[in-house]
């Protein structure tokens, strides 16, 4: 596979090794790692009610049972909508019974209000930059 080019005109490799899926609609582009035991969910432009089952597909092969921990990467969004922060509330509700943590990468402008708004940023562990692992950034 080639390079794929999101929604906010950023580049990516698809021959990383770590990724395991990227892909890019009209309004949301997306990019799923996994590195090590945990998978970072990279969300630029739109994260809407139109794209949530396609990051909640994404997240089903955590029953695996080898992830630790799941970021989702919020920098890159745009705008984020009541349905894009549930599909990220389930993640974490799931993270209480399957031994995974949910870590949320804080987003940018009008989509971090979304969190102030609703309450759910304090539900949820919310941080400026991506955790390392295993050495990494």
């Amino acid at each position: 596979m080639g390079p794929v080019v999101s929604s906010a005109g950023e580049l990516w490799d698809q021959s990383s090794p770590w990724l395991s899926e990227s892909w890019s609609s009209r309004a949301l582009g997306v990019r799923v790692e996994e590195q090590g035991t945990t998978v970072l969910v990279r969300l630029i432009g739109e994260f809407d009610r139109a794209c949530v089952s396609r990051v909640e597909a994404a997240l089903q092969r955590l029953s695996e049972g080898h992830i630790r921990r799941v970021v989702f990467d919020l920098k890159g969004l745009s705008f984020l909508d009541s349905r894009g922060l549930m599909a990220i509330l389930r993640a974490n509700e799931r993270s209480r019974t399957e031994p995974f943590e949910v870590v949320v990468v804080r987003p940018r402008g009008l989509a971090s209000r979304v969190f102030t708004l609703t309450g759910a940023g304090t539900q949820l562990q919310i941080v400026d930059h991506i955790p390392r692992t295993n050495g990494t950034a």
